[in-house]
């Protein structure tokens, strides 16, 4: 998905996302959809008409005004104006890549799955050769997500939500706050904090399924009035990054692991933590076609180090495996079915059942299921091992 890092200058960024979200409704989307950038030519989206199945990228491209944006291997292309706006129509479904080009400026950066008839919004931090995401937003086929900072709480938004980069965030019983391995509560929102949120139009709002907190939030300075730092590093602090993305490739061995997701090298350590919907799995999980979400450290070579990886999905026909307790039991042995951690799990007679047979599974027994992922999201188990 989504090459993103922390944000540097609150002001002019949050001003650049209120403008983009008042101006949607140009696009004959939500509140929260693209606009075009300008009516100017050199902001005018370039190459072929939009076709039916494609997705519209817009934005604020700070640092690269009057420069130019492409989708790399399309002929979708834009001018950027004066303000640092884009916008990109016709751009394909999948993992893609965005070329910012112009005066001191050549720099790629990953928009990995964007999806058929989404309204992607951008806020992106040009220098030179380097691009990041700051800011984003994304609308279509009744879903939402933004990632970005927590700008304002209760009292000064309403109770139970909060606003993100200048969108206006829902909350109910039913949504889920995590962090890292632990859950989390509306409680533990602060002003700062880098969140990423998934849910549901909601008017101009999103109502939110999921809110991950991706970092304790805005840095305290100490008493000299510096920002802290872990160490003798002259008060420079690693970024925060969180990327998601389609798992390519896998290199190395564990717990040092080289990955490539959505386009950018991961690399991970024994610290790195892996969880699939809350559940602890391990580094031998992951496999090529999944969707991870990570997060962790952006290094100098914009690589990341990774602190922790979600595994959000598998393709249809890869590998799969999850760790965890059966419920919801039912069938006859050998072909029995059951879920482990909401994933639902066939079992047949090429199942193999290790550490007891099938006749000894229960509810609530912990176990170990690898297989293949089937098309409509189960799971058709080789082995089952009771842990």
């Amino acid at each position: 998905m989504i090459t993103k890092t922390r944000e540097s200058k609150g002001l002019p960024l949050l001003a650049a996302v209120y403008m983009i979200a008042l101006g949607a409704a140009a696009c004959g989307g939500a509140s929260k959809s693209p606009v075009s950038p300008t009516d100017s030519a050199t902001s005018a989206t370039s190459g072929p008409a939009p076709s039916p199945g494609t997705a519209t990228i817009a934005g604020t491209a700070q640092g690269a005004s009057s420069a130019s944006v492409a989708v790399v291997g399309t002929q979708v292309a834009s001018g950027i104006d004066g303000a640092g706006r884009f916008t990109l129509q016709g751009v394909p479904a999948g993992d893609v890549q965005l070329q910012f080009t112009g005066p001191g400026v050549n720099a790629v950066v990953a928009v990995p799955q964007v999806r058929p008839t989404q309204n992607i919004t951008l806020v992106v931090n040009v220098s030179g050769g380097t691009a990041n995401v700051e800011v984003e937003v994304r609308t279509g086929a009744g879903e939402s997500e933004i990632e970005g900072r927590v700008d304002a709480l209760p009292p000064s938004t309403a109770a139970g939500t909060f606003r993100v980069s200048g969108h206006t965030v829902l909350t109910n019983a039913a949504t889920r706050f995590e962090q890292e391995n632990a859950a989390r509560t509306f409680a533990d929102l602060k002003t700062g904090q880098r969140v990423h949120v998934k849910g549901s139009p909601s008017g101009a709002d999103v109502l939110a399924s999921l809110v991950r907190i991706q970092d304790a939030g805005a840095p305290v300075p100490d008493n000299d009035g510096n920002d802290p730092d872990d160490g003798d590093d002259g008060g420079e602090q690693q970024e925060s990054a969180s990327i998601q993305g389609t798992l390519t490739s896998i290199a190395g061995t564990t717990p040092n692991l080289t990955l490539m997701v959505g386009g950018t090298t991961v690399t991970t350590t024994s610290g790195t933590e892996v969880k699939r919907r809350g559940d602890r799995q391990t580094l031998d999980q992951l496999k090529t076609g999944q969707t991870l979400h990570v997060i962790g450290a952006r290094q100098a070579d914009h690589s990341i180090v990774a602190r922790e990886i979600e595994l959000e999905d598998d393709a249809p026909g890869g590998e799969f495996e999850i760790e965890g307790p059966i419920g919801g039991l039912s069938g006859s042995c050998p072909s029995v079915t059951f879920s482990v951690n909401a994933f639902v799990i066939h079992t047949s007679g090429a199942t193999t059942f290790e550490n007891g047979a099938c006749s000894t599974l229960k509810n609530g027994v912990k176990v170990q299921v690898k297989g293949t992922r089937n098309a409509d999201g189960s799971a058709a188990a080789t082995r089952v091992k009771t842990k």
